[in-house]
């Protein structure tokens, strides 16, 4: 840098001032302290003592010596030396320096940034992304990442199970497909997947059949794929979230199958209800035998069992022990998902029957709640002649 000209020196300060960094001049030789600008005043908190003059070590930095940071003695006219240091205002610094000429002195300028507010903000995104990868490690929640440029997946070792084996994956979806990381059956959705985000859309959720390298076998996965844009609306990445759904989708299939067999079962009952025993729901009733026609009244399932409790002619209290709401779901919760009773009462008519009631729990895939069906059978004629017979033999 070439001694400023007398022109150059007269509107020094006001373009120096105009600069976002701060910058400040010294004697390379004797720290004196040649020039600073506005924003260094403000940097340096000086408000009203000029310190033009006094050394920089003392006037900005309020040492009694040289900083222990100081690289005059290194720096050189052809580059800038360049340092990061913690102020004693407890400002995160970053110098960049080199020696000028400066009205015939040898002098060195320093341009300033303060880095503060950047170092906490990284510290802060730091933190909080550990956190988040320590709460995810105690889940069996996954997280891994999608790059539309590269059409590639960049991922954790706790997502390895989700996508497989490597750290980058490229050539997606079509590598994991070559893989048979997907099966057979779960290709096309696969591939649907990733077309739905070419287009553009922002969130895309899949289940997906995957395998496990590990177990050699295939689990199902839940995955939502969120896109996350550039600053000129362009997709950039989707970050992805995977989930062992396996469980859910068992259940789902159990329920399923269920609900296809239900109407065979019904066509044998005299009455038949779907219920939600979690939220004592009644949510179907179909009635067969017109005798039973007055439990269509029912939406909760625990007045539905008082309504039967009065007519109960056998073993009322018994009866009454287990066309139990809280006791159903207190065994349901311990593992049981079928409950059989035989009791005798009257329909109406006058007489006594021997009715058979089965019911039939399941846990909801989504809600988690207890579901199922209660039949209800006519066993009279089974039960008089096991009666009947039982008589025979104790003759």
């Amino acid at each position: 840098m070439m001694n400023p000209s007398p022109i150059l020196l007269q509107n020094m300060e006001w373009l120096l001032d105009e600069g976002s960094d701060a910058i400040y001049i010294c004697n390379a030789d004797t720290y004196e302290l040649l020039y600073l600008n506005r924003v260094a005043r403000s940097l340096f908190a000086i408000e009203e003592e000029d310190p033009i003059g006094k050394p920089c070590y003392e006037a900005l930095m309020h040492f009694d010596q040289p900083c222990p940071f100081c690289k005059v003695s290194q720096m050189c006219r052809d580059s800038f030396c360049e340092r990061e240091f913690v102020s004693p205002t407890n400002h995160l610094l970053l110098l960049r320096g080199k020696l000028i000429g400066w009205n015939g002195i040898t002098a060195h300028i320093e341009f300033v940034q303060d880095n503060t507010k950047r170092d906490r903000l990284t510290r802060q995104v730091r933190l909080s992304e550990e956190r988040f990868r320590m709460a995810i490690s105690m889940t069996d929640i996954s997280v891994w990442e999608y790059d539309f440029a590269t059409k590639s997946i960049h991922q954790s070792v706790h997502s390895k199970r989700c996508v497989g084996g490597a750290d980058d994956i490229y050539n997606v979806p079509q590598s994991l497909i070559d893989s048979k990381h997907y099966h057979p059956d779960s290709e096309g959705e696969a591939r649907a997947v990733f077309d739905r985000l070419a287009a553009g859309e922002r969130i895309v959720d899949a289940e997906l059949l995957v395998h496990d390298e590990i177990q050699d076998s295939y689990w199902w996965e839940g995955v939502r794929y969120s896109t996350v844009y550039d600053t000129n609306g362009q997709p950039l990445k989707a970050i992805a979230i995977g989930k062992d759904i396996t469980e859910e989708k068992n259940l789902e299939l159990r329920y399923n199958e269920a609900l296809r067999n239900n109407d065979s079962v019904m066509a044998n009952t005299l009455v038949s209800f779907q219920i939600n025993l979690t939220k004592d729901l009644v949510e179907t009733c179909i009635v067969q035998d017109p005798r039973m026609d007055n439990l269509r009244q029912f939406t909760s399932v625990t007045d539905l069992f008082a309504s039967i409790l009065p007519s109960v002619s056998v073993d009322r209290e018994k009866v009454a022990g287990i066309l139990n709401r809280d006791v159903i779901l207190e065994e349901f919760a311990k593992g049981k998902g079928e409950f059989e009773l035989e009791y005798c009462r009257d329909l109406g008519d006058g007489v006594d029957c021997w009715l058979h009631v089965s019911i039939r729990l399941f846990k909801h895939h989504k809600l988690g709640d207890a579901i199922g069906f209660i039949y209800t059978y006519d066993s009279h004629l089974q039960k008089m002649t096991a009666s009947v017979m039982n008589a025979v033999v104790e003759r």
